[in-house]
């Protein structure tokens, strides 16, 4: 059985025939779509061009031409790829305003509900943003929970220095205003100094706000929400602990969080105009330096996750049993 593992770049350009885009697809896919149908809902819609296709999936309305989930998927997959003729297709960039806190209109609501297309889910579990931290106490709510709406108890062991990050593994943000809510078990332990701090590599940080005993947050579950200037497009965000908090420990309590600003819906298009070599060194079997162990685990900032799974890697082999999960290969 030969199995490939297939690359970044697309094999297609913005202006291949959305015909010839759909055919390609039954080399995967089978019987698993109806193509006829497919074609034909294409061509009802003045869907001609790879571009039109990406331009859907851009927009969040894919979902609309009930393409169903297998040629959905596929096609989400196939346009999340490098194009060679990449500089035809306008910049995907997306306004989030806010008006208060827990409104509908912040980053992870709006990445959690796909563009208020579909009910809510939590964007870790959609492996679209990874949460760490510092530490965590041994009753905390699991990291996840800063994204999330429901008010809970998450904080860090009190430990100088403490902090969350919040890593955007498919986006970039250049931020306007950002909210945190305090957690859930006492009005104090309230954060008090600590800074937003911004980044693309996860190795070098710039503050984005600096916050100096600020007592904007004193009651349990309360909200606070603060403007921010900010030139820069980042992917990586760190609420940084810099002094003791509101009960002068170093818990650091947060049950939320949300951003609002500029999106830039393909973080792959920053990096491909910025392109960075990185070096995969060997040092023995089924070491962690190699280059799928580095996407699994969005470059060791996360658990590791099989990136077939995640959508990050496609493979596909000549013919196995329906018993043999071949995305295995990648784990």
């Amino acid at each position: 059985m030969s199995t490939d593992v297939f690359s970044l770049e697309s094999p297609f350009t913005n202006h291949t025939p959305s015909s010839v885009f759909l055919r390609a697809s039954t080399v995967q896919l089978g019987k698993a779509i109806n193509l006829d149908a497919a074609l034909s809902i294409f061509d009802e819609n003045w869907v001609e061009t790879v571009l039109d296709v990406r331009l859907l999936v851009q927009e969040n309305e894919l979902c609309s031409l009930s393409l169903g989930p297998n040629l959905e998927g596929w096609i989400k997959l196939q346009c999340s790829k490098r194009f060679s003729d990449e500089a035809q297709l306008p910049p995907a960039i997306v306004d989030l305003v806010f008006q208060s806190n827990m409104d509908l209109n912040g980053l992870f609501y709006h990445l959690g509900t796909s563009g208020g297309s579909k009910a809510w889910e939590n964007p870790v579990d959609l492996d679209l943003v990874a949460v760490t931290s510092s530490s965590l106490m041994n009753d905390s709510a699991p990291l996840k929970a800063i994204l999330g709406r429901e008010l809970l108890r998450l904080v860090t062991k009190p430990i100088e220095n403490s902090w969350i990050k919040i890593s955007l593994l498919t986006h970039q943000i250049k931020l306007n205003r950002y909210s945190i809510r305090h957690y859930s078990s006492w009005d104090t332990e309230a954060l008090r100094s600590w800074s937003l701090e911004g980044s693309n590599d996860g190795r070098k940080w710039e503050i984005i706000r600096e916050h100096n005993n600020d007592r904007s947050l004193d009651k349990k579950g309360g909200w606070a929400s603060w403007p921010i200037s900010c030139e820069a497009y980042y992917s990586q965000f760190r609420i940084w602990q810099t002094g003791p908090n509101s009960n002068k420990h170093h818990y650091l309590a947060a049950s939320g969080a949300e951003f609002y600003g500029s999106l830039l819906e393909r973080v792959q298009q920053s990096v491909a105009n910025d392109a960075q070599t990185q070096i995969f060194r060997y040092s023995f079997d089924f070491d962690k330096n190699g280059i799928l162990y580095s996407i699994g685990s969005d470059g060791k900032s996360r658990d590791w996750k099989n990136p077939a799974k995640s959508r990050l890697v496609e493979v596909r082999s000549s013919g196995s049993s329906s018993k043999i999960d071949v995305t295995a290969i990648v784990g």
